[in-house]
């Protein structure tokens, strides 16, 4: 999504918190704020790359366009 990202955690979290996702690159470290727009088990949880139990938490962006930002600018 444009003013949204979809991540996997350990626990479920409630529609409707209000998060912090931290991200860190090579020179600079940003905090993005948003909301937790659902949460449901993830289908891919026990494979390979996901651990057992995982949840995938849809989450909405307060500032989509500076993650975008930092996203293309990390790479």
């Amino acid at each position: 999504s444009a003013s949204g990202m979809s991540v996997y955690l350990d626990r479920t979290l409630p529609s409707g918190s209000s998060i912090t996702v931290e991200l860190e690159g090579a020179q600079v470290n940003l905090e993005v704020y948003g909301t937790v727009v659902w949460c449901k088990p993830s289908p891919d949880a026990g494979s390979e790359r996901v651990a057992p139990g995982a949840f995938m938490v849809g989450l909405e962006l307060r500032s989509p366009t500076l993650m975008s930002a930092f996203l293309r600018n990390s790479r």
